[in-house]
């Protein structure tokens, strides 16, 4: 455990010294004091609305078993958690506050999160397509690729139901089940795959509103990031950056993403933005303190919350 964190720490360190090195401090300082106080105001309320927005969208796969004000505090927590640990540990937390609460079983708990993540990977890429279709309509195979993965995926979230119907009953399942049930880890996976099932089932009764709500949702998040670079570039480069951006930082190898954000921000819009480095640079920074300061709020009142509960 100690090693995992001085890793991500100094990884972290790497990370920042990286994007420090051979650049003007004083005017990344100077850029930071003159930030425009009505971005920073716009960037959190669009970041807020993606998370109180996320909340609800869990509250979905679980059935709407679970109150919106329960699923948002959980959320809020493993979030925080999340910033202190790294790969995005304190989404256990919701496991075991679900348990505890409402006797939801761990496994059909993991099921909605891991929906959730396959949910928002599909729509990144589903967004980066369109970013590359718009500047690169006639170049190679890997945008029509990458594009149809996306869809592809989302498509099998959506139905996903009828897939698992039919696959059951059918004498390869039958082989796989009788050959899992043998060994404890087999019985593990069967018991993941009747929970991945029951998760796909709600998902699939509400697929329409599901659809919709993820783009909304992602779409609201990008707007955190269009108030500060929207006035420097192009809506479809950006919302290319934006979409890498997403998924390069979901990968959490540092705590809180610190110096991991600054680098794949810069290294991705510095090529898009016509602006300095040192701009750039000041504008990932304040987005990011926006988005923990944001996440730290919502935890400590979730945690006064629960505690007098």
């Amino acid at each position: 455990m100690i090693f995992k964190i001085l890793f991500s720490v100094a990884v972290s360190f790497f990370f920042i010294y990286f994007v420090f090195t051979d650049i003007n401090i004083s005017e990344v300082r100077s850029s930071l004091l003159y930030t425009n106080s009505f971005d920073v105001v716009l960037a959190a309320v669009a970041i807020s609305t993606f998370y109180l927005m996320r909340a609800y969208r869990w509250t979905i796969l679980l059935g709407n078993n679970v109150s919106y004000a329960d699923a948002f505090f959980a959320s809020c927590i493993a979030y925080f958690f999340s910033l202190i640990l790294i790969f995005q540990a304190g989404e256990l937390s919701k496991i075991q506050f679900l348990k505890k609460k409402y006797n939801i079983s761990r496994g059909f708990t993991a099921s909605t999160i891991i929906i959730e993540r396959m949910l928002d990977v599909s729509t990144l890429i589903i967004f980066f397509f369109i970013s590359l279709v718009y500047y690169s309509i006639d170049s190679e195979n890997i945008v029509y690729l990458l594009g149809t993965l996306g869809v592809i995926s989302l498509i099998f979230l959506t139905f996903s139901k009828y897939f698992f119907s039919k696959a059951r009953g059918t004498y390869l399942h039958k082989k796989i089940h009788s050959l899992l049930i043998k060994t404890k880890l087999g019985m593990y996976l069967i018991e993941l795959y009747q929970n991945l099932n029951s998760a796909f089932i709600l998902m699939h009764d509400n697929r329409l509103k599901m659809i919709i709500y993820i783009f909304i949702l992602w779409s609201v998040n990008y707007c955190s990031v269009i108030v500060f670079l929207g006035r420097h570039g192009n809506f479809y480069e950006i919302i290319g950056g934006f979409s890498i951006l997403s998924l390069g930082v979901a990968a959490q190898i540092t705590p809180a993403n610190i110096g991991q954000y600054e680098f794949i921000w810069t290294e991705i819009f510095k090529g898009i933005v016509p602006i300095s480095v040192e701009q750039l640079i000041a504008s990932g920074i304040v987005l990011h303190s926006v988005i923990i300061a944001t996440i730290t709020m919502f935890a400590l009142v979730s945690w006064i919350f629960i505690r007098n509960e």
